[in-house]
């Protein structure tokens, strides 16, 4: 029984970092689940994927209110998901943690034991050692899955809370700042799972994810250098995916004129600030698009500098103000420390500087009231 890292998406393709830089990202996510699994209700929490659509239904019926979330996901120190004093957030970011692990060791099974404090620790640090000498491709894959993970744990956070309920097989999806496309079509939609068998006397954990498809998807992104990959996606029959190879207002105008169905729902994961310039016009321009309800869900990650970093903290800053002003209730999640820019890069509460996500910005949008918001 050990560890393994296969994946259902051979397409991922990231760049390899150094030996000593992989180990300390890889750890970081297992070290997170060691301690998750500290807690007295672990093995429950478990049992919640080994039937995860049932899970999210019971999450959708019963919603964390507004107001509870609103006075912590806004508090100026950050979330610490741990340790927060709202136990229905502490327990739906552990099951988001659990889920997005379940990509990272896909087609792992593992007992209890074994998932557990100082036995997973160990069984890491042996994969570790033993990748010490593999090609630069296999830690580019590996890398690919922490990418994966941060936003599997983003959107598990948003469903586990009861926020985000619109099933995959319903999404009229609209991916801005996209990059390739990989978090928006791919990531955001894999579904975890895990099986219980039996192995001699001990029960196993196997974690695996599985991808489910969106019936229309648009993405955007305007570095030229995705310019045949989106081509590519969209000559791939299995999918239904329009790409824009455009800046953002000049592709929000050209979806609106195409006639595709209205979208519901938005989303940016980890974005360039310099996407929004002028976060009104972008929702102007985005409104128009919109179904009658939509789900937003934008993530920030750390920037290449703290300028860049405070850019993005900034952008939305905006555009959580501007969706109040609009008669809307935005969440936003701080998964960071406080202090200057610099000092809130270095001070995450989870995962990695590279692959992950600072803050969370979620939003039920109306389009009625966008529309009204932005006439005053």
């Amino acid at each position: 029984m050990r560890m393994q890292h296969g994946t259902d998406n051979p397409e991922l393709r990231y760049r390899p970092p150094s030996h000593e830089r992989f180990c300390k990202d890889y750890l970081s996510e297992i070290s997170l689940l060691a301690r998750l699994s500290k807690r007295p209700d672990f093995a429950a929490l478990l049992q919640c994927l080994s039937d995860h659509s049932a899970y999210l239904s019971e999450c959708a019926a019963a919603p964390v209110t507004s107001a509870a979330l609103t006075r912590e996901a806004g508090a100026q120190q950050g979330i610490d998901p741990l340790s927060t004093r709202n136990a229905q957030l502490r327990t739906a970011f552990a099951i988001a943690h659990l889920a997005a692990c379940c990509h990272l060791l896909h087609d792992s099974s593992l007992s209890l034991n074994q998932l557990r404090g100082d036995q997973l620790l160990a069984l890491a640090r042996q994969f570790l050692e033993a990748s010490r000498h593999k090609p630069d491709e296999f830690r580019a894959r590996i890398v690919g899955k922490l990418h994966a993970m941060d936003t599997m744990r983003s959107v598990q956070l948003l469903r586990n809370l009861g926020l985000f309920t619109r099933p995959t097989s319903e999404l009229l999806q609209l991916g801005l700042g996209c990059g390739e496309g990989n978090r928006d079509l791919l990531f955001m939609h894999l579904a975890p799972r895990i099986t219980l068998t039996r192995h001699g006397g001990d029960t196993l954990y196997r974690l695996s994810t599985t991808h489910e498809t969106t019936p229309d998807s648009v993405i955007v992104d305007v570095d030229s250098r995705h310019r045949e990959q989106f081509q590519s996606l969209e000559q791939n029959t299995e999918l239904n995916v329009r790409a824009y190879n455009l800046p953002t207002p000049e592709a929000l105008d050209t979806l609106r004129g195409e006639g595709r169905p209205p979208r519901n729902l938005v989303t940016g994961f980890r974005i360039d600030h310099r996407m929004l310039p002028d976060v009104r016009e972008f929702l102007s321009r985005l409104t128009p698009c919109l179904d009658t309800e939509a789900d937003l869900i934008f993530t920030i990650g750390a920037g290449d500098t703290p300028e860049d970093f405070e850019g993005r903290t900034r952008t939305f800053r905006t555009l959580h103000r501007e969706l109040t002003l609009a008669g809307l209730q935005p969440l936003l999640f701080k998964l960071h420390g406080p202090g200057s820019p610099a000092r809130q890069r270095h001070s995450l509460k989870v995962g990695n500087l590279g692959a992950s996500s600072y803050q969370i910005l979620y939003c039920s949008l109306i389009r009625e009231r966008l529309e009204t918001g932005l006439k005053s």
